[in-house]
Protein backbone atom coordinates (compact mmCIF):
# COMPACT_ATOMS: atom_id res chain seq x y z
CA UNK A 1 0.00 0.00 0.00
CA UNK A 2 2.80 2.19 1.31
CA UNK A 3 4.82 1.45 -2.16
CA UNK A 4 1.51 2.34 -4.53
CA UNK A 5 1.09 5.68 -2.99
CA UNK A 6 4.82 6.54 -3.13
CA UNK A 7 5.10 5.42 -6.81
CA UNK A 8 1.72 7.70 -7.32
CA UNK A 9 3.35 10.96 -5.52
CA UNK A 10 6.77 10.13 -7.58
CA UNK A 11 3.99 10.19 -11.04
CA UNK A 12 2.47 12.93 -9.53
CA UNK A 13 6.00 15.16 -9.18
CA UNK A 14 7.35 14.12 -12.40
CA UNK A 15 4.27 15.22 -14.03
CA UNK A 16 4.18 18.49 -12.30
CA UNK A 17 8.71 18.77 -12.96
CA UNK A 18 7.51 17.99 -16.61
CA UNK A 19 4.84 21.01 -16.63
CA UNK A 20 6.87 22.99 -15.01
CA UNK A 21 9.82 23.17 -17.32
CA UNK A 22 7.86 23.22 -20.18
CA UNK A 23 6.16 26.71 -19.07
CA UNK A 24 9.81 27.80 -18.20
CA UNK A 25 10.43 26.89 -21.88
CA UNK A 26 7.24 28.34 -23.28
CA UNK A 27 8.50 31.51 -20.62
CA UNK A 28 12.25 31.96 -22.03
CA UNK A 29 10.74 31.90 -26.08
CA UNK A 30 8.48 34.68 -25.19
CA UNK A 31 11.61 36.92 -23.20
CA UNK A 32 13.71 36.05 -26.32
CA UNK A 33 11.17 37.43 -28.63
CA UNK A 34 11.19 40.26 -27.10
CA UNK A 35 14.64 40.69 -26.53
CA UNK A 36 14.49 40.37 -30.31
CA UNK A 37 12.25 42.87 -30.89
CA UNK A 38 14.00 45.50 -28.83
CA UNK A 39 17.69 44.73 -30.25
CA UNK A 40 16.80 44.44 -33.94
CA UNK A 41 17.95 47.58 -35.40
CA UNK A 42 14.46 47.58 -37.82
CA UNK A 43 12.57 48.38 -34.88
CA UNK A 44 9.94 50.23 -37.03
CA UNK A 45 12.28 53.34 -36.95
CA UNK A 46 15.18 54.47 -39.09
CA UNK A 47 15.55 57.94 -38.29
CA UNK A 48 14.81 59.59 -34.86
CA UNK A 49 11.72 61.21 -34.44
CA UNK A 50 11.18 65.19 -33.73
CA UNK A 51 11.08 65.50 -30.31
CA UNK A 52 11.49 67.87 -27.46
CA UNK A 53 12.45 67.90 -23.92
CA UNK A 54 13.26 69.19 -20.93
CA UNK A 55 16.48 68.17 -19.02
CA UNK A 56 16.21 68.13 -15.06
CA UNK A 57 17.29 71.72 -14.97
CA UNK A 58 14.50 72.98 -17.57
CA UNK A 59 17.31 73.18 -20.17
CA UNK A 60 15.45 72.47 -23.30
CA UNK A 61 16.85 69.79 -26.64
CA UNK A 62 15.47 68.69 -29.18
CA UNK A 63 16.39 66.06 -31.51
CA UNK A 64 17.78 68.23 -34.17
CA UNK A 65 20.57 69.36 -31.95
CA UNK A 66 21.53 66.45 -29.78
CA UNK A 67 22.35 64.29 -32.82
CA UNK A 68 23.93 67.10 -34.81
CA UNK A 69 26.46 68.67 -31.44
CA UNK A 70 28.27 65.04 -31.81
CA UNK A 71 29.70 62.72 -34.57
CA UNK A 72 27.66 59.72 -32.61
CA UNK A 73 25.31 60.25 -29.45
CA UNK A 74 24.18 57.25 -27.31
CA UNK A 75 20.78 57.75 -25.98
CA UNK A 76 20.42 55.49 -22.85
CA UNK A 77 16.19 55.42 -22.34
CA UNK A 78 15.32 54.59 -18.66
CA UNK A 79 12.80 54.42 -15.78
CA UNK A 80 13.96 54.78 -12.02
CA UNK A 81 11.33 51.70 -11.75
CA UNK A 82 13.07 49.55 -14.25
CA UNK A 83 16.55 50.82 -13.97
CA UNK A 84 18.50 49.00 -11.20
CA UNK A 85 20.34 46.53 -13.92
CA UNK A 86 21.06 49.43 -15.71
CA UNK A 87 23.25 51.18 -12.94
CA UNK A 88 25.74 48.30 -13.41
CA UNK A 89 26.26 49.97 -16.71
CA UNK A 90 27.33 52.95 -14.89
CA UNK A 91 30.87 51.86 -15.49
CA UNK A 92 31.13 51.27 -19.19
CA UNK A 93 29.05 55.10 -19.78
CA UNK A 94 31.70 56.68 -17.96
CA UNK A 95 34.24 54.69 -20.16
CA UNK A 96 32.06 55.77 -23.63
CA UNK A 97 31.86 59.32 -22.30
CA UNK A 98 35.85 59.53 -21.43
CA UNK A 99 36.66 58.70 -24.65
CA UNK A 100 35.13 61.35 -26.23
CA UNK A 101 33.70 59.98 -29.77
CA UNK A 102 30.34 59.29 -28.24
CA UNK A 103 27.87 61.79 -26.39
CA UNK A 104 25.33 60.24 -24.04
CA UNK A 105 21.96 61.42 -23.38
CA UNK A 106 19.96 59.96 -20.95
CA UNK A 107 15.89 59.76 -21.89
CA UNK A 108 14.10 58.90 -18.24
CA UNK A 109 10.60 57.95 -18.41
CA UNK A 110 8.37 58.69 -15.08
CA UNK A 111 5.91 60.78 -13.96
CA UNK A 112 7.21 62.95 -11.38
CA UNK A 113 10.40 65.50 -12.21
CA UNK A 114 11.38 65.21 -8.53
CA UNK A 115 11.31 61.51 -8.12
CA UNK A 116 13.37 60.97 -11.69
CA UNK A 117 15.60 64.18 -10.24
CA UNK A 118 16.20 62.57 -6.52
CA UNK A 119 16.60 58.93 -8.85
CA UNK A 120 19.18 60.43 -11.03
CA UNK A 121 21.34 62.36 -8.05
CA UNK A 122 21.66 59.47 -5.79
CA UNK A 123 22.80 57.05 -9.05
CA UNK A 124 25.70 59.45 -9.98
CA UNK A 125 25.05 60.01 -13.40
CA UNK A 126 26.68 62.52 -14.80
CA UNK A 127 25.28 62.96 -18.24
CA UNK A 128 22.08 65.00 -18.84
CA UNK A 129 19.02 63.67 -18.69
CA UNK A 130 16.07 64.84 -20.67
CA UNK A 131 12.65 64.18 -18.89
CA UNK A 132 10.18 62.26 -20.48
CA UNK A 133 7.08 62.91 -18.64
CA UNK A 134 4.17 60.17 -19.38
CA UNK A 135 6.92 58.23 -22.10
CA UNK A 136 5.32 60.60 -24.79
CA UNK A 137 9.01 60.08 -26.65
CA UNK A 138 9.65 56.84 -25.65
CA UNK A 139 6.61 55.83 -27.42
CA UNK A 140 7.60 58.13 -30.48
CA UNK A 141 10.92 55.32 -30.60
CA UNK A 142 8.45 52.34 -30.43
CA UNK A 143 9.75 51.07 -26.71
CA UNK A 144 8.10 48.90 -25.05
CA UNK A 145 10.21 48.68 -22.55
CA UNK A 146 13.28 50.06 -20.71
CA UNK A 147 16.19 50.04 -20.12
CA UNK A 148 17.64 50.31 -23.36
CA UNK A 149 20.50 52.43 -25.36
CA UNK A 150 20.06 53.62 -29.40
CA UNK A 151 23.16 55.15 -30.88
CA UNK A 152 22.61 57.80 -33.46
CA UNK A 153 24.84 59.96 -35.77
CA UNK A 154 25.09 63.41 -36.33
CA UNK A 155 22.40 63.25 -38.38
CA UNK A 156 19.79 61.26 -36.67
CA UNK A 157 20.08 57.92 -37.78
CA UNK A 158 19.93 55.24 -36.06
CA UNK A 159 22.87 52.67 -35.77
CA UNK A 160 22.32 50.32 -33.61
CA UNK A 161 19.85 49.06 -30.83
CA UNK A 162 21.18 47.66 -27.46
CA UNK A 163 19.98 46.02 -24.37
CA UNK A 164 21.86 46.87 -20.64
CA UNK A 165 25.02 45.02 -20.48
CA UNK A 166 25.80 43.93 -17.05
CA UNK A 167 28.61 41.53 -17.08
CA UNK A 168 31.94 42.76 -17.99
CA UNK A 169 32.29 40.45 -20.41
CA UNK A 170 28.67 42.20 -22.34
CA UNK A 171 30.33 45.81 -21.67
CA UNK A 172 34.20 44.72 -23.15
CA UNK A 173 31.73 43.30 -26.36
CA UNK A 174 29.81 46.51 -26.84
CA UNK A 175 32.28 48.61 -26.35
CA UNK A 176 34.29 46.59 -29.06
CA UNK A 177 30.87 46.97 -31.06
CA UNK A 178 30.76 50.99 -30.77
CA UNK A 179 35.37 50.92 -31.42
CA UNK A 180 33.96 49.20 -34.62
CA UNK A 181 31.10 52.12 -35.76
CA UNK A 182 33.16 54.82 -34.40
CA UNK A 183 36.55 54.26 -36.09
CA UNK A 184 35.92 56.44 -38.95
Amino acid sequence: MKSRYLIGVIILLGIINLLLLHKNYILREQIKKEIDVLINPSLQIEWIPNFELYDLNMVRYNSEEISRNSPYTLLVFFSPIDCAPCLEEKDLWKRISEEGKVKIVGIGRHIDMKELRDWVENSEIFFPVLYDIESKVTKKFGISKTPLKILINNKGKIILIDRVRITSSEQEEFIEILYEITKN
